[in-house]
């Protein structure tokens, strides 16, 4: 006998200082058609009534269950914990400020049972932080002949990649298959717990694939140009970077030894770059230079990243004033 009242999905959100705008996220969840859903939100402590604000919605929508952290842990711990609340056979994230279209999981649950994959993740429409959020355009260059890509190991670790994408895969919001999820977020990291998540899964045998459909609304927020990755939290990811590679080298394939290699480089070029930053913020000269002097191989990079910042900073300037 099959249980019409158990959830097909289960939507996890972890939540920060969000009240102002996480009830449009929470309504985008409500507003999915022809699915079951459950949807956990865990609050990390926010200074803010964001806990308030998921509280009076969950009140009128038994659907929704808020757990709320009395320390701030950080995202990948809120995802740990929603997951381990969450009760549907396929769980998907959405962050808090951003949105889905309506028929975004009935979607990607029929191409997980489709194509019998572990993940699943959809292209993203970036849409400006602004009443009523104009568009922005598609974050992959991907075909849209809708037609799905079923994503290696290689593919998802390789920077080579982004070139190919027009971004890091790494970025998008997966659906996960349950029975798939053998360990859980990293919770020593800020930052880039996506990315490592999905790797550890694809390193243990799962299966991925990607759908041109851009169903996932990202919210691109002001300020967002500039570099804003800390120096500790960059030396935190290179520390992933390192015991990932450790963990898995011996069963990679001679591409993905490779693959592996070059995104270990482009952590720590994002690094050496961090570190750089926050000595000029500081106005330390002297660590400055020394931030160079020790890593000479990023050189390249920070410099194209100075070039690139620059770019888009000049951009915004110059744009003319709404009417």
């Amino acid at each position: 006998m099959i249980d019409d009242d158990r959830p097909e999905i289960s939507v996890i959100m972890p939540a920060w200082k969000s009240a102002d705008f996480i009830s449009a996220s929470i309504a985008s969840v409500q507003a999915q058609k022809d699915i079951r859903w459950e949807m956990i939100v865990v609050e990390d402590a926010s200074p803010d009534h964001t806990g308030e604000v998921v509280k009076a919605i969950a009140a009128a929508d038994p659907r929704i269950r808020l757990e709320t952290f009395p320390e701030n842990r950080g995202p990948a711990a809120a995802r740990n914990r929603a997951i381990q609340l969450s009760r549907a056979p396929f769980v998907a994230v959405l962050d808090d400020d951003d949105a889905m279209d309506p028929m975004r999981l009935r979607t990607l649950v029929d191409i997980a049972e489709t194509e019998s994959a572990d993940i699943v993740v959809d292209n993203m429409l970036e849409v400006e932080d602004a009443p009523g959020g104009a568009a922005l355009g598609r974050f992959l260059n991907l075909p849209e002949d809708g037609s799905v890509h079923k994503v290696s190991l290689r593919e998802y670790m390789d920077p080579r990649d982004e070139d190919r994408f027009g971004a890091s895969l790494g970025y998008l919001k997966p659906l996960f298959r349950r029975s798939a999820l053998r360990m859980g977020y990293d919770e020593t990291l800020r930052n880039s717990e996506d990315f490592f998540f999905v790797a550890h899964l694809l390193a243990q045998g799962a299966s991925m694939v990607l759908t041109p459909q851009a169903l996932y609304y990202y919210t691109r927020r002001q300020g967002s140009l500039s570099w804003r990755l800390s120096a500790e939290n960059a030396a935190s990811i290179v520390g992933a970077c390192e015991a990932f590679v450790r963990r898995y080298e011996a069963g990679f394939t001679p591409d993905e030894k490779q693959a592996s290699k070059r995104m270990l480089r482009q952590r720590r070029d994002n690094r050496n770059f961090a570190m750089l930053v926050e000595a000029i913020k500081s106005r330390h000269l002297g660590r400055a230079l020394a931030a160079l002097v020790r890593a000479p191989q990023s050189v390249p990079f920070m410099t194209s990243e100075f070039l690139r910042i620059a770019g888009q900073k000049l951009k915004t300037s110059t744009r003319p004033a709404a009417l």
